[in-house]
């Protein structure tokens, strides 16, 4: 039975999905199940997948009967997982050739571990590079200021590394049932296991995300702002007092817990803006949410 399953969620991914699969399909290590979760795409999609089904037993293929949007269809994705260890690939990324032998390598290094992330090389659509997150050379001895690092460094992309399956179970369960919302939620997941000190990197293995550029979102009013700030701090807060840290352990936490809910979610800097931007428009009679400028 295979050990490792990845999870492809995917809607209208004639673009990209391919080279995602082909990037699954050339593993040096052979022996996993991949699972390709559709959302109900109306293009291509399942044409593209069905093929590789034929061609290598080793992936499944699932459409959903409607499109359940994609927080329902990457938990389906996972709920179906019957490994020890599971990872989601977005349908427009790809990953090394030796993506899973050398996360499932952490593993056997270091087998308190929970989360084996990668080296994440961003790609613009036409393939130039737009960023790149390795992870950190030269990870201090000491817990706080190690969480410290992996606190400023950690890409929201780690969400897609390489999890303990059980685990990444409970993270992201409890992550969401907290803090409800796709937008954030990755990171909160993923700090679950940077608080506990449960997590290793390579950059020997690489997950290389494509960056689509889409019209300008609308940005949420103050009020959600502030919500989102609130949930997401206090789930932090939460997570680090579960722990075993000394007094002084958390007094050296609050303020990083402080720069990683303003930086990963809303800082109260950016709230205040966007307050004074919302009254400056109901004095000139404009809606806040027909301002495309955030």
């Amino acid at each position: 039975m295979p050990n490792v399953t990845v999870a492809i969620p995917v809607y209208n991914g004639e673009a990209y999905l391919e080279r995602c699969l082909l990037s699954v399909q050339s593993q040096t290590e052979e022996d996993f199940a991949a699972l390709i979760y559709d959302n109900a795409s109306n293009d291509s999609t399942r044409e593209i997948a069905e093929s590789f089904c034929r061609a290598d037993r080793r992936f499944t293929y699932y459409r959903q009967s409607e499109n359940r949007g994609p927080t329902n269809n990457f938990v389906d994705a996972l709920a179906a997982s019957a490994t020890e260890f599971f990872f989601w690939l977005a349908h427009d990324d790809f990953v090394s050739p030796n993506y899973i032998e050398e996360l499932h390598g952490l593993f056997i290094d270091y087998p308190h571990i929970n989360l084996a992330v990668p080296r994440v090389l961003s790609i613009h659509e036409d393939g130039r590079e737009y960023g790149d997150s390795p992870w950190p050379d030269g990870m201090p001895a000491d817990r706080i200021s190690r969480i410290d690092c992996l606190l400023r460094k950690a890409p929201p992309s780690w969400f897609y590394a390489l999890w303990r399956t059980e685990t990444v179970r409970d993270a992201f369960g409890r992550a969401w049932s907290h803090y409800p919302y796709g937008w954030g939620s990755d990171h909160l997941t993923i700090y679950t296991q940077i608080i506990r000190d449960k997590l290793a990197g390579t950059n020997a293995a690489c997950l290389t995300q494509t960056i689509q550029h889409r019209p300008v979102r609308i940005r949420p009013p103050v009020k959600h702002m502030v919500e989102l700030r609130r949930l997401f701090r206090q789930f932090c807060l939460e997570e680090a007092m579960q722990q075993d840290f000394t007094p002084g352990e958390m007094k050296r936490l609050r303020p990083m817990i402080e720069t990683y809910t303003s930086h990963r979610c809303y800082g109260c800097r950016k709230i205040a803006r966007r307050a004074l931007r919302e009254l400056a428009l109901s004095l000139v009679g404009r809606k806040p949410n027909q301002d495309s400028m955030g």
